[in-house]
């Protein structure tokens, strides 16, 4: 299994996520799908939780390699 990602413009990123099978004639092709992602900043997916209600949203880094968004229902 391996992805292949790549930009489509400055907001739009896809990614190809492809399974090959090996056989006694090569490599042969199970699966291939293909998503198309909007990227959000960190930034800017804490403002939008907050716009739909959430509170305390906060940004946890160092925990593990990426960051991690949390925020509570509104009560």
């Amino acid at each position: 299994m391996r992805q292949e990602w790549s930009w489509d413009d400055p907001m739009h990123y896809q990614a190809t996520f492809i399974i090959d099978r090996e056989t006694s004639n090569g490599s042969a092709r199970e699966l291939c799908t293909v998503s198309r992602f909007y990227a959000v900043s960190t930034g800017r997916l804490l403002e939008l939780m907050h716009e739909a209600g959430f509170q305390d949203c906060r940004r946890i880094d160092e925990t593990i390699y990426q960051p991690i968004l949390t925020g509570r229902r509104a009560a």
